[in-house]
């Protein structure tokens, strides 16, 4: 039984955290920016850049590294991610990022904020 429930957290942890809401395709146009989480298979969200308040950086450390992740922010709420871990073109996406959206600063990184993340 133990086995079967941390397969079951293990699943559904790969599925709802890591698929939906890292492993993300983010375009930047002139005035606004798409998400689509599942991978690039989800439906399309616009959000114009004048109606985000910026974005957020974190650090996440690990004995393999140390990877940056850069969250969107609307209405003081993380509406998407992208990371140097799932993001080949992650410091090419940033350095636009930088000049379309405010800096809002550093968050420390948050095993129990990204939990709660799966589940919202």
């Amino acid at each position: 039984m133990p086995l079967i429930l941390l397969l079951t957290f293990t699943l559904i942890w790969l599925f709802f955290g890591e698929f939906r809401t890292k492993m993300i395709k983010v375009e930047l146009e002139d005035t606004f920016l798409t998400i689509r989480k599942f991978g690039g298979l989800s439906s399309t969200k616009k959000y114009l850049y004048k109606d985000l308040n910026g974005f957020k950086t974190s650090i996440l450390r690990s004995s393999a590294g140390n990877n940056e992740y850069l969250y969107f922010m609307q209405d003081g709420k993380k509406i998407g991610k992208i990371s140097d871990l799932y993001h080949k073109n992650y410091l090419t996406m940033k350095k636009e990022i930088e000049l379309k959206l405010k800096d809002l600063g550093f968050e420390t990184f948050s095993y129990a904020d990204e939990l709660k993340e799966i589940f919202i």
